[in-house]
């Protein structure tokens, strides 16, 4: 471990015994951009998302905080059928003890067939250990140590400068600058975070082409040739409107150069 890993872990644990949930946890997301892969990171943003959203009384943590996909590994997903609720596992965090007695648990995991259920569709009974799968109906263990990972909520996210955004509509309504507002708080918030400052441009498509990919790249290379070279990565991500079924997509392009680092690594 890195002086400058152990120092920004150091920080973090500070400002969980502290209760001031959003900043530990905005710390450790800096961390994860550099090591997303770093148990102990993992294991410290679990404790603050469990203890935060039991005790957060300012309201810091909101959707769009806990939304962000650098936090995916350390929640547990429902594998009910249609059902998309995740929780942080009380197991997760280093104040776990497997003598205490989980009361409500917020989801558990089958000693049986490993299935994760949230509080919606677990199985509860009478007796000594009260949480039963709803599969195989085995014993299920209310506090799992280890998460399965949810489904992003919002974009994926690099470690690099975002540049510029492009939101593509289909239908052939005009569109203002009303939907795309909401449309990335919803899915790509980090637009509008104070570090970064990127372009955004919106147009709609009507047809809806069978390749929005290529649409999208031609018209691009028409206004920003510079984007398809070396010095930029581009991403894309597809989505469909729950009101409307109208499809749209999401361009975001990144300058090939690192946001965050770690100043003591070799």
């Amino acid at each position: 471990m890195t002086a400058w890993l152990d120092d920004n872990l150091t920080d973090a644990r500070e400002l969980l015994a502290a209760e001031r949930y959003r900043e530990a946890l905005q710390a450790l997301l800096i961390v994860l951009s550099v090591y997303p892969d770093s148990p102990e990171a993992l294991e410290l943003a679990a404790g603050v998302v469990y203890f935060g959203t039991l005790r957060d009384r300012h309201g810091e943590l909101t959707t769009r905080v806990l939304g962000d996909p650098r936090l995916d590994p350390v929640f547990c997903a429902c594998e009910s059928a249609g059902c998309s609720a995740g929780w942080v596992s009380f197991g997760q965090t280093k104040s776990f003890d497997k003598n205490v007695k989980i009361a409500n648990a917020r989801g558990v995991r089958c000693t049986k067939c490993g299935g994760y259920f949230c509080r919606a569709h677990y199985a509860r009974v009478d007796g000594g250990n009260p949480y039963r799968c709803p599969e195989c109906g085995r014993r299920a263990d209310p506090a799992p140590r280890r998460a399965n990972g949810r489904s992003s909520v919002q974009t994926s996210r690099l470690n690099h400068p975002l540049v510029h955004v492009y939101v593509v509509r289909e239908g052939p309504q005009r569109f203002g600058p009303e939907f795309v507002d909401g449309l990335l708080k919803a899915v790509s918030p980090e637009v509008f975070d104070e570090d970064e400052s990127p372009r955004i441009t919106g147009w709609w498509e009507h047809p809806w082409p069978e390749d929005p990919h290529m649409m999208t790249m031609a018209r691009i290379c028409q206004s920003n040739e510079e984007y398809l070279g070396d010095q930029y990565s581009v991403y894309f991500f597809p989505g469909t409107e729950s009101s409307s079924e109208k499809r749209w997509l999401i361009v975001k392009i990144y300058a090939k150069r690192l946001k965050y680092i770690d100043p003591d690594a070799r």
